[in-house]
């Protein structure tokens, strides 16, 4: 058994469960749980959050929990919204591969990359100001993912 399978033995069933129930491959659910939070308690019961202010095992934002009706503090809700989310990215980008990285670095900065080659860049008030390169951390959590399970 892996280290990300070990750590999460915990939450197996219920991770298992919402990926079945939302048709996503279940050890990519928790493989995209680990990935967001390593199963730390102090992550997934809201004590620490990130930088950006995601919270819960599957980091959410609040405005993303809250447009799928989440509560990210709550194991088996997270685990759902997750799984519905990364179906429903995956309806849109039509890959496992790019519904990960729309996972991380969001659906309509995705959308933008894949249309123009180039990942936007943005002011403070969200504009599109220019094109950058796709960030390394966009291209190392899919890569890290896909290293452990298949993407295809």
């Amino acid at each position: 058994m892996t280290d990300w399978k070990a750590k999460g033995a915990k939450y197996a069933s219920i991770i298992a469960a919402a990926a079945t129930r939302h048709g996503v491959p279940p050890d990519l659910l928790m493989r995209v749980a680990y990935q967001e939070s390593r199963f730390r308690e102090d992550i997934i019961t809201g004590k620490t959050r990130s930088s950006a202010g995601a919270v819960g095992m599957f980091q959410f934002m609040p405005a993303t929990a809250r447009d799928l009706g989440v509560d990210p503090l709550n194991v088996t809700s997270a685990a759902d919204g997750a799984a519905r989310y990364l179906r429903q990215l995956y309806r849109q980008f039509g890959s496992w591969s790019w519904a990960v990285a729309a996972y991380n670095g969001g659906p309509g900065n995705i959308s933008y990359f894949l249309k123009n080659g180039a990942w936007p860049k943005r002011n403070g008030s969200g504009q599109i100001i220019g094109t950058k390169a796709r960030p390394a951390e966009n291209v190392n959590y899919v890569a890290q993912i896909g290293a452990d399970v298949s993407l295809a």
